[in-house]
This record gives structure tokens, C-alpha cells and sequence, in this order.
């Protein structure tokens, strides 16, 4: 019971959203007209479900790429690049569907090049590289074990200075923060000693850096 979503989904022009779902339901006879309805509302196109594919923008391709994988509750997905096409409000809506169906125990597969999306779902991490194995593991034991930390700092200090100091690799001004790369979190009592003797200090975080720096 597996569905999956390639980046581009295509469907028949000439048909309308609604009965292109009704066509691929009728393969299995598992579904009926209830079950398509109101998937294309979880989707946010049931209003559009009338219209034919080929008046569809991208992002209603792609939504209905999503409606086709959802409709009959598979108990494995595989998901290529899911947010192609869509604008912020559905992107949140489809990150929410995602949500709710791993809380329903549901295995997902997401094949993704953007690393801030991999972060979002993902407990598991598989990287290829020319169809070669270069990372696998737990996401988490895979951030940990990176050595490499930032440092969020708002204060009175300046950021030549803090370039100076032991285990610093970068410094950058981000707003009203500057963000130290260290080598490793073994440095951050160091930064942080040094930090503490400015004024107005308001913020001295560190944080693991996120798989698109990692990688």
C-alpha cells in the first residue's frame, strides 16, 4: 500500500481535477466520491475541483499531486521535492498534512535537495551522492557528532573582537546579532566569559548548525 509523488506530477488535460482522482480511484475501487471530496479540501482545491488539469496553475498540479498520494490513506509515501509550485500558506498547509500523518503512524520517504525541508520531518537521514552512500544515520546523532557550533550573541561587543578569540572560525552581523562559527562547543565558556564582561547583553546562545551549513 504505497503511494508517491514525483516532482511534476501530471495528470489528463482534458479532465477535470476531480475526475482525474475519480479515474485513478476506480483502479482499486477502494474510495468513492466522499473520500476524493474531501481530500481535494484538505488540499485547499476542492473549489476547483471542476475545473479542467490544463487550466490548473502549478501550484493546483502539484496540490492535486498531493490529493492522488493522500486520497486512499497509504501506509508508505514517497515524496519528490512536495513544495515545488506551491506559495507559503500551502506549503504550511501540506507541512500540517505531513504532521498529522506521521502522527498517524504513516512511513514517509522525502526526497528533497533542500535541506531545511529534510530538517522539518525527517528522524532519518540518507545522503547520495552519484548513487553512492556518502551519510546515513539518525538525523539527530548525525548533527551532534559534527563538532562545529554557532554562537548567537546580542551585546555591546564588537564583532573584530570576537573574531580574535580562541575556537573562532567566522563572524557575521545578522541584524542586531553576530553569529560566531567555533570549531567546537568546548570553546563556547571561553566566548561566553568574554561576552558576559560587555554591556547590554541580551542574548549568548549556541546552537547546532543546520544541515544546509553542515552540508
Amino acid at each position: 500500500n504505497l503511494r508517491a509523488l514525483i516532482e511534476k506530477p501530471s495528470f489528463m488535460p482534458n479532465l477535470t481535477g476531480y475526475e482525474n482522482l475519480e479515474l485513478l480511484a476506480s483502479i482499486q475501487n477502494k474510495i468513492g466520491k466522499s473520500e476524493i471530496e474531501e481530500t481535494l479540501k484538505k488540499v485547499n482545491l476542492f473549489e476547483e475541483k471542476d475545473k479542467k488539469y490544463s487550466k490548473y496553475s502549478l501550484g493546483m498540479k502539484q496540490k492535486l499531486g498531493i490529493a492522488q498520494v493522500l486520497m486512499e490513506n497509504p501506509e508508505i509515501i514517497i515524496l519528490d521535492e512536495p513544495f515545488s509550485g506551491l506559495d507559503p500558506i500551502n506549503v504550511d498547509m501540506f507541512i500540517d498534512v505531513i504532521n498529522e500523518l506521521k502522527e498517524n503512524g504513516t512511513i514517509i520517504i522525502f526526497s528533497s535537495h533542500q535541506m531545511n525541508n529534510v530538517e522539518l520531518f525527517c528522524e532519518k537521514l540518507l545522503i547520495l551522492n552519484h548513487g553512492k552512500t556518502i551519510i546515513q544515520g539518525n538525523l539527530k546523532d548525525i548533527k551532534n557528532n559534527y563538532d562545529e557550533r554557532k554562537i548567537l550573541i546580542k551585546a555591546d561587543v564588537s564583532k573584530s573582537e570576537l573574531s580574535k578569540l580562541d575556537g573562532v572560525k567566522s563572524t557575521i552581523i545578522k541584524g542586531d546579532e553576530i553569529e560566531l562559527k567555533i570549531e567546537n562547543k568546548s570553546y563556547a565558556k571561553g566566548i561566553f566569559d568574554y561576552v558576559s564582561k560587555c554591556k547590554n547583553v541580551t542574548k549568548f546562545e549556541v546552537v547546532e548548525l543546520s544541515l544546509h551549513e553542515i552540508f
